[in-house]
């Protein structure tokens, strides 16, 4: 399950994002911006200014968490569009409740209005310009898409079954195992081959590869069934292949709790 909130505490904690809030809140309160500077003392700007880029911050970690998500495509202005949108939805409120609680005096709710979507728009925009000029490499904190979704860990390699040794093609893909007296029949993406030996000891030469047995002398690898027909009487499935095997009474729960897709 996709755990945004994780995310958002991951991106929020980096170093890179700490150091932005500290470094960029002085530099506004000694700038006073938004009219900050005439009707403020230190105290007063230094916590307007910390409320309000702690929490644009906090916001457009959300907002880009989101967009990765349900945004379509993978059309970065889209993103950005939905980014600018949600910060002037979200922090003009704010801005507007921060400056008559902090600052004592009835806001200047047009400019307020106008100053934030003038920097939301500003700031969507060079995003969306260093993104394609490609000034924003993927480790850039919290505006990177890459930084805002962890990239997946890739699986450790695993290593071949020890059975595609007996095989004239080595580098096969198993679709399956069927017992014939003393032989075993692999079925394999390059077609059968018949190799002599039991099949406890083929099916141990799998070493780990996914999939079940269906039958006392058939086995198949879970990628290799298109679908599975369950029929009160008789139940088979079929292979990527085209190849039917039956299903026996000993296995069809098993076969049933795999999830495969029924028969068309």
């Amino acid at each position: 399950m996709f755990n945004w909130l994780a995310i958002v505490k991951a991106s929020l904690l980096r170093k890179e994002v700490l150091l932005i809030w500290a470094g960029l809140t002085p530099i506004l309160v000694i700038a006073g911006p938004f009219g900050t500077y005439d009707k403020s003392i230190l105290i007063q700007s230094a916590l307007f200014w910390g409320l309000v880029i702690g929490l644009s911050i906090l916001f457009v970690t959300m907002l880009r968490v989101l967009a990765a998500q349900i945004v379509p495509g993978r059309s970065e202005a889209r993103r950005v569009a939905f980014v600018t949108g949600g910060m002037f939805l979200l922090m003009t409120p704010i801005v507007i409740a921060l400056d008559a609680s902090i600052f004592g005096v009835r806001p200047e709710v047009p400019r307020i209005v106008m100053s934030v979507a003038l920097v939301s728009a500003a700031l969507g925009a060079l995003r969306l310009f260093l993104h394609r000029t490609g000034a924003i490499p993927a480790t850039v904190m919290i505006l990177s898409e890459e930084a805002s979704v962890p990239a997946p860990v890739p699986p450790p390699p695993v290593a071949a079954p020890r059975l595609l040794a007996r095989l004239a093609c080595g580098d096969a893909h198993i679709l399956a195992l069927s017992a014939r007296s003393h032989y075993v029949t692999v079925r394999t993406n390059h077609g059968p081959e018949t190799v002599l030996l039991r099949f406890s000891d083929a099916l141990e030469e799998l070493e780990g590869l996914d999939g079940l047995r269906i039958h006392r002398s058939h086995w198949v690898a879970r990628a290799a069934v298109r679908h599975a027909d369950m029929g009160p009487q008789k139940a088979t499935v079929r292979l990527t292949d085209g190849t039917v095997l039956p299903v026996s009474r000993t296995y069809r729960d098993s076969v049933e709790a795999a999830g495969f897709p029924p028969a068309p």
